[in-house]
């Protein structure tokens, strides 16, 4: 029995082994970053927040997952650790909504697609598929035993990537 390993908000989690399942719910403006390794059974999942570790470098020091930039630094970094290779992984985006029309001005959930294309393509890793964007909430799961990345939107649609 495969147990899911939860990823919170300005969490990321790397598992190995080719067994379980990585999830994360409630992605509004959030941004999470699955990246799988299928030849090493390794899969990765960040939930980050804001887009550039520059807003707050304290907070950064202390949770780099909050940040698309160093985020996704230290989750390419955990993959390695666990034996995956990024360059030859899938690697997915979902979420970046416009949840708060009155704040359509900030345009957070674009801001956080944005960095985290900028970070992947800074570091030659290039994209598998995206859900990004709209007006609803998602929640995503990794199966590491098969890879399938599937999207829940507003808790009733199901998309597989």
């Amino acid at each position: 029995m495969s147990m899911d390993r939860h990823v919170g908000i300005g969490d990321l989690g790397v598992v190995g082994g080719g067994a379980g399942v990585l999830v994360t719910h409630s992605l509004g403006s959030c941004v999470a970053v699955v990246m799988y390794d299928a030849a090493r059974g390794v899969g990765g999942m960040l939930h980050f927040q804001l887009p550039e570790s520059r807003l707050n470098a304290e907070r950064a020091s202390s949770q780099p997952a909050l940040f698309a930039d160093t985020g996704i630094e230290r989750l390419v970094a955990s993959v390695v650790a666990q034996g995956g290779v990024p360059k030859r992984s899938r690697i997915y985006l979902i979420g970046g909504s416009q949840m708060v029309v009155e704040m359509q001005a900030a345009q957070i959930g674009k801001r956080n697609a944005l960095a985290a294309k900028k970070a992947l393509w800074n570091l030659g890793l290039p994209l598998q598929a995206e859900h990004l964007g709209g007006t609803v909430s998602r929640t995503v799961r990794l199966n590491l035993a098969t890879g399938a990345v599937c999207v829940f939107i507003g808790g009733k649609e199901m998309v597989e990537l």
